[in-house]
């Protein structure tokens, strides 16, 4: 989904995964870090994102909670 705004465009994904903790929400934007061990991945995508998108004058982030859904944002100026 998306909705532009006066200065900037947001972004968002709603997963239907098993949520993250509010302890554990920075790892997934660290290099190499991955918050599970199934799957295939390399744990690099976030981190290439926020990176990207920081780059460009945005963010991503996410908010969660443990046993919701997580949604995750990218902000990046118009």
């Amino acid at each position: 989904m998306s909705e532009p705004e006066r200065d900037r465009v947001l972004l968002w994904i709603h997963d239907e995964g098993p949520g993250i903790s509010e302890r554990d929400q920075e790892l997934p934007f660290h290099p190499d870090s991955r918050l599970s061990t199934r799957g295939e991945g390399s744990g690099l995508g976030l981190w290439i994102a926020r990176e990207l998108s920081r780059e460009m004058g945005g963010d991503l982030w996410l908010r969660s909670s443990l046993g919701l859904n997580s949604t995750f944002y990218v902000a990046l100026p118009r």
